[in-house]
């Protein structure tokens, strides 16, 4: 899981936020503030949105999907498919129609250990923008 304060100045927090919320990428109208890089970053995800449907998860990927989960000690079925369908959404921004162990291993982090029973939350840090503190 990974941790980063909160920005706690307000017009950055709004830059911040305007940056990261893409709830829709088809709907989204470049406008004379998106770079070029946006505006490709923005194709790539409509592009893997097509894709996405169309992934499929080869038999032994879903095993170890499956046995990451048990492995670790997950709580229920919801991380296993949170991180099939992490894994599938990677391989479809990487123009690809297969899941493989790479996706698995970029996804695991991200799906599953906040799942996990022994899982402990660290306590609320400071609001401290720092860089240095993302983990």
């Amino acid at each position: 899981c990974a941790l980063c304060p909160a920005i706690t100045d307000p017009l950055l927090r709004k830059q911040f936020l305007e940056k990261a919320i893409i709830r829709n990428p088809g709907n989204f109208i470049p406008n004379s503030k998106s770079s070029e890089k946006e505006n490709q970053q923005r194709e790539q995800i409509l592009q893997a949105q097509h894709r996405y449907p169309y992934v499929q998860i080869p038999d032994g990927i879903m095993d170890l999907i499956t046995s990451l989960a048990t492995d670790l000690r997950v709580e229920g079925h919801r991380g296993d498919i949170a991180h099939s369908s992490a894994a599938s959404a990677l391989a479809a921004l990487n123009e690809r129609y297969q899941v493989s162990v790479d996706d698995i291993s970029a996804t695991v982090q991200i799906s599953l250990q906040h799942r996990r029973r022994d899982y402990q939350k660290e306590p609320p840090s400071s609001h401290d923008t720092d860089k240095n503190k993302c983990r």
